[in-house]
Protein backbone atom coordinates (compact mmCIF):
# COMPACT_ATOMS: atom_id res chain seq x y z
CA UNK A 1 0.00 0.00 0.00
CA UNK A 2 2.49 2.31 -1.33
CA UNK A 3 1.41 6.24 -1.95
CA UNK A 4 -2.02 6.32 -2.46
CA UNK A 5 -3.27 2.89 -1.78
CA UNK A 6 -4.53 2.56 1.65
CA UNK A 7 -6.68 -0.26 2.45
CA UNK A 8 -10.15 0.27 3.69
CA UNK A 9 -11.31 -1.95 6.55
CA UNK A 10 -14.56 -2.46 8.60
CA UNK A 11 -15.25 -4.87 10.93
CA UNK A 12 -18.46 -5.18 13.02
CA UNK A 13 -18.33 -4.64 16.80
CA UNK A 14 -22.14 -4.08 17.03
CA UNK A 15 -22.30 -6.91 19.66
CA UNK A 16 -20.84 -5.14 22.82
CA UNK A 17 -22.51 -2.72 25.11
CA UNK A 18 -22.15 0.79 24.41
CA UNK A 19 -21.16 1.15 28.52
CA UNK A 20 -18.12 -1.73 27.81
CA UNK A 21 -14.52 -0.98 29.29
CA UNK A 22 -12.08 -2.02 26.25
CA UNK A 23 -9.12 -3.00 28.03
CA UNK A 24 -7.59 -3.72 24.76
CA UNK A 25 -8.37 -3.88 21.31
CA UNK A 26 -6.09 -5.00 18.42
CA UNK A 27 -6.30 -5.00 14.61
CA UNK A 28 -5.34 -7.88 12.78
CA UNK A 29 -4.03 -7.95 9.16
CA UNK A 30 -2.33 -10.92 7.23
CA UNK A 31 0.24 -9.93 5.43
CA UNK A 32 0.21 -11.85 1.70
CA UNK A 33 3.16 -10.10 -0.71
CA UNK A 34 5.82 -7.27 -0.66
CA UNK A 35 7.24 -5.32 -3.80
CA UNK A 36 10.01 -2.94 -4.38
CA UNK A 37 12.78 -4.67 -2.58
CA UNK A 38 15.57 -6.62 -4.35
CA UNK A 39 16.38 -9.06 -2.18
CA UNK A 40 14.66 -10.06 1.68
CA UNK A 41 17.53 -8.97 3.64
CA UNK A 42 16.85 -5.59 1.22
CA UNK A 43 13.44 -5.04 2.26
CA UNK A 44 12.53 -1.51 3.72
CA UNK A 45 11.11 -1.44 7.58
CA UNK A 46 8.16 0.39 6.99
CA UNK A 47 5.87 1.74 9.86
CA UNK A 48 2.25 0.76 8.84
CA UNK A 49 -0.69 3.15 10.97
CA UNK A 50 -4.47 2.20 11.17
CA UNK A 51 -6.78 5.51 11.70
CA UNK A 52 -10.14 5.70 12.48
CA UNK A 53 -11.58 6.39 9.43
CA UNK A 54 -14.71 9.24 9.67
CA UNK A 55 -17.24 9.25 7.35
CA UNK A 56 -19.19 6.46 6.23
CA UNK A 57 -18.42 4.40 3.06
CA UNK A 58 -19.60 1.56 1.44
CA UNK A 59 -16.92 -1.29 0.07
CA UNK A 60 -18.15 -1.94 -4.12
CA UNK A 61 -17.75 2.23 -4.70
CA UNK A 62 -14.15 2.79 -2.21
CA UNK A 63 -11.97 3.19 -5.36
CA UNK A 64 -9.52 5.47 -7.83
CA UNK A 65 -12.54 7.40 -9.35
CA UNK A 66 -14.60 7.79 -6.25
CA UNK A 67 -13.24 10.72 -4.44
CA UNK A 68 -13.29 10.98 -0.24
CA UNK A 69 -13.94 14.54 1.08
CA UNK A 70 -10.13 14.57 1.64
CA UNK A 71 -7.18 13.13 -0.57
CA UNK A 72 -6.60 9.98 0.19
CA UNK A 73 -9.20 9.53 2.71
CA UNK A 74 -11.37 11.06 5.66
CA UNK A 75 -9.25 10.08 8.59
CA UNK A 76 -8.11 10.59 12.08
CA UNK A 77 -4.97 10.58 13.74
CA UNK A 78 -2.86 7.69 13.86
CA UNK A 79 -4.37 5.39 16.42
CA UNK A 80 -2.15 2.05 15.95
CA UNK A 81 1.25 1.42 14.90
CA UNK A 82 3.67 -1.63 14.09
CA UNK A 83 6.58 -1.82 11.92
CA UNK A 84 6.48 -4.11 8.26
CA UNK A 85 9.06 -5.78 7.05
CA UNK A 86 10.62 -8.81 4.90
CA UNK A 87 9.78 -10.74 7.63
CA UNK A 88 6.29 -10.21 8.10
CA UNK A 89 5.22 -11.75 5.21
CA UNK A 90 2.79 -14.44 5.31
CA UNK A 91 2.63 -13.53 9.21
CA UNK A 92 -0.30 -11.34 10.96
CA UNK A 93 0.39 -7.68 11.45
CA UNK A 94 -0.85 -6.65 14.92
CA UNK A 95 -2.20 -3.03 15.85
CA UNK A 96 -3.34 -1.28 19.10
CA UNK A 97 -6.23 0.36 18.51
CA UNK A 98 -7.93 -0.09 21.73
CA UNK A 99 -8.51 3.79 22.03
CA UNK A 100 -10.56 4.13 18.56
CA UNK A 101 -12.50 0.81 19.49
CA UNK A 102 -13.51 2.28 23.19
CA UNK A 103 -14.29 5.36 20.97
CA UNK A 104 -16.36 3.81 18.14
CA UNK A 105 -18.28 1.99 21.20
CA UNK A 106 -19.10 5.07 23.54
CA UNK A 107 -20.09 7.06 20.24
CA UNK A 108 -22.12 4.84 18.74
CA UNK A 109 -20.25 5.30 15.36
CA UNK A 110 -18.27 2.64 13.92
CA UNK A 111 -16.98 3.80 9.71
CA UNK A 112 -13.58 1.07 10.37
CA UNK A 113 -10.30 1.89 9.87
CA UNK A 114 -7.74 3.03 7.39
CA UNK A 115 -4.37 1.50 7.13
CA UNK A 116 -0.96 3.77 6.03
CA UNK A 117 2.32 3.96 5.53
CA UNK A 118 5.23 6.38 5.02
CA UNK A 119 4.36 8.00 1.19
CA UNK A 120 7.79 8.29 0.93
CA UNK A 121 9.33 4.59 0.69
CA UNK A 122 8.41 2.59 -2.49
CA UNK A 123 7.94 -0.99 -0.73
CA UNK A 124 4.22 -1.75 -0.99
CA UNK A 125 2.97 -4.78 0.95
CA UNK A 126 -0.62 -6.74 0.36
CA UNK A 127 -3.16 -7.50 2.36
CA UNK A 128 -5.37 -10.39 2.55
CA UNK A 129 -9.50 -9.07 2.24
CA UNK A 130 -12.56 -10.92 2.90
CA UNK A 131 -12.10 -12.34 -0.86
CA UNK A 132 -8.50 -13.75 0.14
CA UNK A 133 -9.06 -17.62 -0.93
CA UNK A 134 -8.26 -18.50 2.60
CA UNK A 135 -10.86 -17.15 4.16
CA UNK A 136 -8.93 -17.91 7.65
CA UNK A 137 -6.94 -14.70 6.86
CA UNK A 138 -9.78 -12.29 6.64
CA UNK A 139 -8.37 -9.45 8.93
CA UNK A 140 -10.65 -8.82 12.21
CA UNK A 141 -10.19 -7.02 15.62
CA UNK A 142 -10.33 -9.03 18.46
CA UNK A 143 -11.42 -6.81 21.69
CA UNK A 144 -11.28 -7.65 25.38
CA UNK A 145 -13.82 -5.83 27.07
CA UNK A 146 -15.56 -5.66 30.65
CA UNK A 147 -19.08 -4.31 31.81
CA UNK A 148 -20.40 -3.37 35.16
CA UNK A 149 -23.59 -4.17 36.46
Amino acid sequence: FFDQMRPVVHVPISGIPSDAQVDTAYLYLYVTEGRGFTTWSNSVINSVNAHEVTSPWMPDPVNWWTPWTAPGGDFGPVVGSNHLGSGKIGTWLRLDVTDAVQNMISMGVNYGFIVTSDDNIGVRYGLATKDNWDPSKTGYVRVYYRTYD
